[in-house]
């Protein structure tokens, strides 16, 4: 039965989406954060539907994929920043005389 004015039937268990982190995953590494958001944007679906444990398991892909996307979007991130900061010691340290 569903109440008026809202989508969820009586007793229907609250399963975040997890659409937040799937969204920081994607703006990070968009490889595996495009599979976060389309995991994250079933959820809701399929509460609706009442196949609770089917939005439970999207939840939790779209929670896992998120934050392995978040984790590699900033291991990279972090390396690239080591890597110019390396090069900008090398360089200084190299004289900075080219000649010119």
């Amino acid at each position: 039965m569903v109440q008026p004015g809202y989508g969820q039937p009586y007793g229907a268990p609250q399963i975040p989406n997890n659409m937040a982190t799937a969204v920081v995953g994607l703006l990070l590494f968009w490889p595996v954060g495009l599979f976060a958001v389309l995991s994250a944007s079933k959820v809701n679906n399929l509460v609706a539907q009442g196949d609770f444990a089917g939005a439970s398991d999207a939840s939790q892909q779209a929670k896992k994929m998120g934050k392995l996307a978040i984790i590699i979007g900033a291991v990279i991130l972090g390396l690239t920043i080591l890597g110019c900061c390396g090069a900008i010691v090398i360089a200084a340290a190299s004289g900075g005389s080219n000649g010119y």
